[in-house]
This record gives structure tokens, C-alpha cells and sequence, in this order.
């Protein structure tokens, strides 16, 4: 699994960090949903309705296994803060890391957005 964070009204990082997800994703074809599975959380919820979600999804052509995620405020800050992000006001933060997820193993890992997209597809 891999988790990155974003809002639909950044006009900076986060569409490049959803365009280069978008090609990582890519690599993994058919796997995508099965066995591998992309989550996209807003970090600014209350414009980020699942309409508005789904419309950024649709412009990047976002393909089955990676869900665009919204949700109260207080489990969009719940779920950062248990994920290891505990910086202050969220949307003024831009970060180009993503976590991953590994199932089998049960561990976490972080990346930059910005590596090689061969040795994220990797990793």
C-alpha cells in the first residue's frame, strides 16, 4: 500500500506527487487492486468533498486500486498523527514523501515522490 497526502487546491507539489504516483501506478498494470493498492488522503477535508475527489481523480485518468480519500477534519488529523506526521497547519506544508506499506512484512517505509520512479516501483 502506499499512502501519500495531498488537496485538490494546491497548485505546487501535490499534482506533480499525483502525476508521478500516476506513473509509478502504471508500472504495476493489472497488479493494481490485487495486489497493490494506492491511498490519497486530502489534508484540507472540507472542500475536498468525494465529488471533488472524484473530478481530481477523473483528470488524471486514475485507474482501479488508488482511492481518493476525505473525511472529518479530526480523522484526517487522526490518521496524520498516527502515521507520523505531526507537523502544524497541513495545507501550508508540502512534503514529497509517501509511505509504503508492506503487508507481508507488516513494515513501514518512507520515500521521496521525487526518486527514481524505477526504485519506487521497486520499493
Amino acid at each position: 500500500v502506499v499512502v501519500s497526502f495531498f488537496y485538490t487546491s494546491c497548485k505546487s507539489v501535490c499534482p506533480l506527487v499525483v502525476a508521478r504516483l500516476r506513473e509509478v501506478a502504471e508500472r504495476f498494470g493489472p497488479r493494481m487492486g490485487r495486489d497493490v493498492h494506492f491511498v490519497t488522503i486530502t489534508i484540507d477535508p472540507v472542500p475536498d468533498t468525494p465529488e471533488r475527489l472524484l473530478r481530481y481523480a477523473s483528470a488524471f485518468d486514475i485507474g482501479p486500486g488508488w482511492s481518493f480519500i476525505s473525511g472529518p477534519s479530526s480523522t484526517i488529523d487522526d490518521i496524520r498523527h498516527k502515521l507520523g506526521e505531526r507537523s502544524g497547519q497541513a495545507i501550508e506544508i508540502h512534503k514529497n514523501e509517501i509511505l509504503i506499506y508492506n503487508d507481508d512484512s507488516g513494515r513501514w517505509a518512507r520515500d521521496s515522490i521525487f526518486s527514481d520512479l524505477g526504485v519506487l516501483a521497486q520499493t
